[in-house]
């Protein structure tokens, strides 16, 4: 019995030194996790702390240069950074480098003097950029004070800028749905612009060209502002012009059309066979009545048989509505014979 109970006690013994064990260890892992939030509480104060002091450091900021010179065009790059030298305090500082690249700095040209000096037969344009200090203190903020700027100056290479007037190209990837098609002259307002630039640039530009359009399975008229592609160093304006382009339900007309003479000498008689020609196009419904004979001229020219070979004449289309599509002539050649008149 005494040898069960030793056995008992040894066990219980056991689970009890566990047990304070597990207590030591959660005791000694909470003070850690209180420790650590401490230091954690400890750095963000310190660190508030430091964001109270002044401090004095470098900075890259973005820069804008505006209006240039009137009737000028840059033929390079301007900087588009600069250096600060700024005091502030950590605060400032920080907000600053939080919102530099949103908030670039605007230097208007014309309210700085703008210095000039000639080499090998050109001038060298440039800006003092202390001159403008004050203006860079105000945009940036009341509470950071700019000490110094770099680079010193900042070179502008200008040259002579030249205008143009030029029309609109009127190419447009246009597919009308089946039974509709274009039913009139695609109008442009304005068709023509005024482009501006370097002399060697502008000249090269015969016509502006709207941005790739594309109009699919078109079944009604067409009304849209379109942007006008830019190159590079050239101005445009306006940069948006707008297009009209009537589309219409069409159907097929079938008319006989008479054959003219040209060129025919009063000593001759030239007979045709056929003297009449089948036409048949499509035509917008609106006007199928209105399209006849009237619009057509067909002829055959008397000269042309001094360098036939064949007793075979061509037929040529003159003249023909702008407002008709996919038209077809029975007959491309007709038989002739030449007859001279008796006196």
């Amino acid at each position: 019995m005494s040898d069960k109970n030793e056995t008992v006690k040894k066990i219980y013994q056991k689970l009890s030194r566990k047990l304070l064990d597990n207590l030591k260890d959660k005791e000694a892992a909470k003070k850690r996790k209180i420790f650590f939030i401490f230091l954690i509480l400890a750095t963000i104060f310190w660190f508030l702390n430091a964001l109270d002091g002044e401090y004095t450091t470098q900075i890259k900021y973005p820069i804008k240069f505006i209006n240039l010179p009137k009737n000028k065009v840059l033929t390079s790059e301007t900087i588009k950074y600069v250096d600060l030298k700024i005091s502030a305090s950590g605060y400032d500082i920080l907000n600053i480098k939080s919102k530099i690249e949103l908030n670039a700095l605007i230097i208007d040209i014309n309210r700085n003097k703008l210095h000039q000096i000639s080499e090998k037969d050109t001038f060298i344009n440039f800006l003092l950029t202390g001159t403008f200090l004050s203006q860079i203190n105000k945009q940036v903020s009341q509470n950071i004070e700019v000490l110094a700027i770099s680079p010193d100056s900042v070179i502008f290479n200008f040259s002579e800028e030249i205008k143009k007037k030029i029309p609109v190209s009127a190419e447009f990837n246009i597919k009308c749905k089946k039974m509709y098609m274009i039913s009139g002259k695609i109008e442009i307002k304005p068709d023509s612009i005024e482009i501006s630039g370097l002399k060697e640039d502008v000249k090269l530009i015969a016509f502006a060209q709207p941005e790739q359009v594309e109009f699919l399975n078109v079944e009604k008229s067409i009304t849209e502002k379109i942007t006008l592609k830019n190159n590079k160093g050239i101005k445009i304006n306006p940069q948006e012009v707008t297009i009209n382009i009537p589309i219409e339900k069409y159907t097929e007309k079938k008319i006989r059309v008479p054959i003219k003479i040209l060129n025919l000498p009063d000593t001759i008689n030239l007979k045709i066979f056929p003297d009449i020609v089948n036409l048949t196009f499509k035509v917008p419904l609106s006007l199928y009545e209105k399209t006849g004979i009237k619009d057509f001229d067909i002829s055959v020219d008397y000269k042309e048989t001094s360098k036939l070979k064949s007793n075979k004449m061509t037929l040529k289309i003159n003249k023909q509505p702008e407002n008709i599509n996919d038209l077809k002539i029975g007959t491309h050649k007709i038989d002739y014979i030449v007859e001279i008149k008796l006196q």
